[in-house]
């Protein structure tokens, strides 16, 4: 059962009167693929807080509540400013008061994987699985925004080294890193793939 998520503000503009001033009321939004289909539910109503007219800062507080909702630290941590942070924790305490303990997101909350109603669950013996020409890319990805934290490319354009030698010493450090057996093995894994 093919499922995505994807969590958000979302910014709707209203009018006092016909007349009146325009303004931006917030709300946090969950976008679900489930089986083919989008369906869109606001999980959190935010307010109209005039921190969040700014793009940045709205993806800045849905990534710690994001984080804070779903009980998972980030790999890197968030490097935020404090008054994103209070703002973030005051939402969370709202979404808390709202639903409750966020270990079962139930009654509306957030949801990863869906709510039980909604599940189609299957057991698969996993000792019986097998994988033919598996390819992936979650090792290579993560060796990827290592090498970005630690701002690898500019450290080497900082030595003078050129774009192309810079990427291939940055393939290389990936790869020793993933297949660490040889240097040897290292270059057969990088020519084969």
């Amino acid at each position: 059962m093919p499922y995505l998520c994807h969590m958000f503000i979302r910014r709707i503009k209203k009018k006092n009167g016909p007349k009146g001033k325009i303004f931006s009321q917030y709300s946090l939004t969950q976008n679900t693929r489930l089986n083919g289909v989008v369906k869109q539910h606001n999980i959190l109503y935010l307010g109209s807080d005039p921190a969040l007219d700014d793009d940045e800062t709205r993806k800045q507080v849905t990534r710690a509540l994001k984080s804070l909702i779903f009980n998972q630290k980030e790999i890197f941590p968030l490097d935020l400013p404090t008054d994103v942070l209070a703002l973030s924790d005051s939402f969370y305490k709202k979404y808390q008061q709202t639903y409750g303990d966020n270990s079962t997101f139930s009654q509306g909350a957030a949801s990863i994987p869906p709510r039980a109603e909604k599940a189609d669950y299957h057991h698969v013996d996993v000792s019986k699985f097998e994988n033919k020409e598996v390819k992936t890319f979650g090792a290579e990805n993560l060796c990827t925004q290592v090498m970005d934290k630690l701002e690898m490319n500019n450290c080497l354009t900082d030595l003078g080294w050129s774009q192309n030698d810079i990427n291939k010493a940055i393939i290389a450090i990936c790869a020793r890193a993933i297949f660490c057996s040889s240097e040897y093995k290292t270059a057969q894994c990088l020519k084969e793939n």
